[in-house]
């Protein structure tokens, strides 16, 4: 059987590494979805993003307003190297479900 030992897979190893004391799981809102409009996870799977925060990247025609979990995070994305895409560390991220929409110029996802 091969488990996690030390932060690596290793035969015997424990099923989770020692560092992953939280869980968190982000939830893209697509309720009105729009293709101008697109949210992704930069820092790791959506389900397994761990220490309270995430990379977020944001595709959009216009700088996005950014709400996670009813807060504004807005202040935290800024404009990456392509143009139309906004990068953003969101923390402050709660163990389970967080619900992350981003609106453009009357888009949103």
């Amino acid at each position: 059987m091969y488990g996690f030992g030390r932060d690596r897979l290793e035969p015997g190893g424990s099923e989770m590494p020692r560092s992953w004391i939280w869980a968190f799981m982000l939830t893209l809102a697509a309720g009105a979805a729009d293709a101008s409009v697109s949210i992704r996870v930069v820092s790791s799977d959506p389900t397994r993003v761990t220490g309270g925060d995430a990379l977020i990247e944001i595709s959009a025609d216009a700088a996005p307003k950014v709400i996670v979990n009813d807060r504004d995070v807005t202040a935290a994305f800024s404009a990456g190297a392509v143009p139309g895409h906004y990068l953003g560390l969101v923390g402050g991220l709660t163990v389970g479900e967080n619900k992350i929409t981003a609106s453009a110029g009357g888009s949103s996802a």
